[in-house]
């Protein structure tokens, strides 16, 4: 998994493409679209998803397509999260078929395709039908459709659920050339993005993922405060450090009370 950008905090980021063009958040912009090589021979169509929801995805996937319009591309962003749709809150859709309803076979697509007001961009909404959203993803009309936009569209952007929240995010990743995915800084945890990579792959988390094997747990004899997990080949090596201590071991934090009781046990007051 590699770092394609880091985008920074700005106000109203889904119009910063147009409204700021030279500013740094585009600049990470067209770094993504340049270390994804959006746009070359396989590799038309990129899915935008993310660990868990409130990561940023849409707003991501948004102004990325509204970036790649305005350089003259012919670009279709596409809101695959059918259950809890974002486009129309952004672009100010009103009500019209989309997605599923493509899928289902109850619109056509003139009628559900959209326009951004500030670019060339087309979109494509989620549509209205969302109980059963893994049953159309998984049916054989969605490879159908993207097979007919491709010819249509230089890139087509697909906003997928969160992978660890649904399971159309998994289909319609399989379905897209690449894959992106979107993670808040200092928000979620570090195995939470891992697993969201193994899930956008279609693939299984098991032991050998691990860092170590599972192994009896015993708390760090020289720092007991911090709770560290020690493997058994370290134990008798801890031992003999705390053993020859004359002192009270400290973490160095003021006033922890695990290291000064751990002291005050193993060597005595003062």
């Amino acid at each position: 998994m590699s770092c394609h950008g880091l985008l920074p905090v700005a106000a109203r980021p889904e119009e910063r493409a147009i409204t700021a063009p030279l500013s740094l958040y585009c600049e990470q912009l067209r770094g993504i679209r340049t270390g994804l090589g959006l746009g070359e021979p396989g590799r038309q169509i990129l899915a935008v998803t993310a660990a868990r929801p409130a990561e940023g995805k849409t707003t991501l996937c948004v102004s990325l397509a509204r970036m790649l319009a305005a350089s003259g591309l012919r670009v279709l962003a596409i809101d695959g999260d059918v259950r809890c749709p974002g486009f129309g809150r952004v672009f100010g859709l009103e009500e019209r078929p989309g997605l599923a309803e493509l899928l289902r076979g109850t619109a056509q697509l003139p009628d559900a395709l959209g326009r951004d007001k500030l670019t060339s961009l087309s979109l494509l909404c989620a549509g209205g039908e969302r109980a059963s959203a893994l049953d159309l993803f998984l049916s054989p009309a969605l490879p159908a459709l993207l097979a007919a936009l491709r010819e249509h569209y230089d890139i087509i952007l697909l906003d997928v659920p969160p992978a660890f929240a649904l399971a159309e995010a998994r289909v319609l990743c399989r379905m897209a050339d690449l894959t992106l995915l979107c993670i808040r800084w200092a928000a979620p945890a570090p195995a939470g993005a891992r697993g969201a990579e193994f899930a956008a792959r279609g693939r299984r988390r098991c032991g050998r993922h691990r860092a170590h094997p599972r192994q009896p747990r015993r708390p760090c004899p020289l720092f007991p405060c911090r709770r560290r997990i020690l493997r058994p080949a370290l134990w008798r090596v801890c031992d003999e450090i705390a053993g020859r201590r004359t002192a009270p071991f400290s973490c160095g934090a003021r006033g922890c009370g695990a290291c000064a009781a751990a002291g005050a046990a193993n060597h005595g007051p003062g």
